[in-house]
């Protein structure tokens, strides 16, 4: 059925408008946050600006080896005045020579081919007398246009093209470390705000229970002062005050410390950021994915993989060139050369090609021994198979890794949920003892304070095991290549001052 133009337009629209709002709206809002955040950290870092220097200075190598296909030029002139005959003894003081000559040559690297241009002109005039007769004057002017063409060493331009090639590697491998380099500063950066926000969270969590400290203890003074409380539960009171104030402070300076760290990295303060992070404590802002995508990735098209691929086939190219190095020069060259005699200038210029001389033949050189280019070339493959081995192993150890991280995220989502059924019986457990107390069916506030401490311990275990998740997931994103699509906008493939 035909469908307009117009009409598929207006249904690609109505996709893409329900596609967005069956996303869930969290999502959404992480996304612009975490880009926002990313922004924030790398927009002014000098590291940043370090990366696409030298990212440019590997796209400045292609220009430089491509210049093997620049047009080479030579002009040369010389004049003589004041000409001799040696063989009789003649001397023309107005007799004068002139000489003048260019010649050009170029190299084809996509075949190897060798162009040599070259014109030249020289003049004679009033020479001196030769044997007693007068020489007329003479005017000579040339047109040479050469060709060779390499049959076996540098064949199709094989060596000639090399340094291009590599030099165009040496720009991929480049711009894949220029992205993962930026990629380390986006981890860099994500994991000081994860530590930063577990900070946040457990001096937000000690701060409330020094305040129900302080409270338990002005309770229990009272009590004491009315003589409903004992001297032991006074003193219970005031060093759990204490201990609470202590374990407060230094989360606090920890605080301070990351805080710092952030501060460091973003290059202002964590008050000038343009979206609070408080917003995404409740859902991970980190992208994720499954196992096997993770491992079909990583093996197929991932950065990592495409360097090991990339080096491989520099080492390949490098082999083939130092292959060809053993090659006999063998070459088949053709000049023309077209040129004319005259007693007069113009007539020797406007009759260029009445002399017609071709020049063909073939020209063959081989080293009786040729040690240092099969030494090369033996050398050469032998680090292309070590390679290959080295990167065999290095996929080997990156599929375990990923596999390891994924056990341990599972392992982690594992123990999140038994942690969160500990902290909720810790936490009844505390309420029950405080009530038990209250009512005095508990003899001592030592239980109640005990049952509180256990509570604590497991609400601190609980976010600590939810930051170590979201830490694994850090990690996984990078090595998924999840951040780039957040700092494609600080890849620049150009110079920019």
């Amino acid at each position: 059925m035909f469908v307009s133009n117009t009409k598929l337009k207006k249904l690609i629209s109505i996709v893409l408008v329900l596609a967005y709002l069956a996303t869930p709206s969290h999502l959404l809002s992480q996304s612009v946050l975490l880009q926002s955040f990313i922004s924030e950290s790398l927009k002014d870092h000098p590291l940043v600006l370090k990366s696409a220097l030298d990212y440019w200075i590997e796209s400045e190598k292609v220009s430089g080896a491509q210049s093997i296909n620049d047009w080479n030029v030579s002009l040369s002139s010389a004049v003589t005045r004041g000409l001799g005959s040696q063989g009789f003894n003649s001397f023309s003081a107005d007799g004068t020579y002139q000489t003048i000559s260019s010649t050009g040559s170029r190299v084809y690297s996509s075949t190897g081919t060798r162009v040599t241009t070259g014109i030249s002109y020289s003049g004679a005039a009033q020479q001196p007398s030769f044997g007693g007769f007068g020489t007329p004057d003479s005017y000579r002017t040339n047109l040479t246009i050469g060709l060779t063409q390499p049959l076996m060493k540098n064949a199709r331009g094989v060596i000639d093209r090399y340094p291009i090639q590599a030099a165009q590697f040496g720009k991929k491998m480049a711009k894949i470390k220029y992205e993962e380099e930026l990629e380390s500063l986006t981890l860099v950066w994500i994991e000081s705000f994860l530590n930063w926000q577990l900070s946040e969270v457990k001096t937000t969590i000690l701060e409330q229970q020094l305040q129900m400290a302080t409270k338990q203890k002005d309770v229990t003074t009272r009590q004491y002062e009315r003589g409903a409380a004992e001297k032991s539960e006074l003193v219970l009171a005031q060093q759990n005050e204490v201990s609470k104030q202590m374990l407060y402070l230094r989360e606090k300076v920890s605080l301070e410390n990351e805080i710092q760290k952030i501060e460091t990295i973003i290059g202002h303060n964590i008050s000038d950021l343009s979206v609070d992070p408080k917003q995404i404590l409740n859902d991970s802002l980190i992208p994720t994915r499954s196992r096997k995508s993770s491992l079909s990735y990583q093996l197929s098209s991932g950065n990592i993989n495409r360097m090991f691929t990339l080096s491989e086939q520099l080492q390949a190219l490098t082999v083939s060139a130092n292959q060809n190095q053993i090659e006999p020069d063998v070459s088949v060259f053709l000049t023309n050369t077209l040129s004319s005699s005259d007693s007069s200038f113009m007539d020797s210029l406007g009759q260029v090609g009445r002399d017609l001389s071709i020049q063909a033949g073939v020209s063959v050189s081989l080293p009786l021994e040729n040690t240092l280019a099969i030494s090369n070339y033996k050398t050469a493959l032998l680090t292309y198979n070590a390679l290959l081995k080295s990167n065999e192993n290095n996929r080997l150890v990156l599929a375990d890794n990923i596999t390891i991280l994924y056990q341990q995220l599972e392992s982690l989502s594992a123990l999140i949920v038994h942690a969160n059924e500990l902290e909720k019986l810790a936490n009844e457990t505390a309420v029950i003892e405080q009530e038990k107390h209250r009512q005095g069916r508990t003899a001592s506030l030592f239980f109640v304070l005990d049952t509180q401490n256990k509570a604590l311990s497991a609400q601190l275990q609980v976010k600590e095991l939810q930051f170590q998740k979201m830490h694994i997931e850090n990690q996984l994103a990078g090595l998924n290549d999840d951040y780039l699509s957040y700092i494609k906008p600080f890849i620049k493939d150009s110079y920019v001052k």
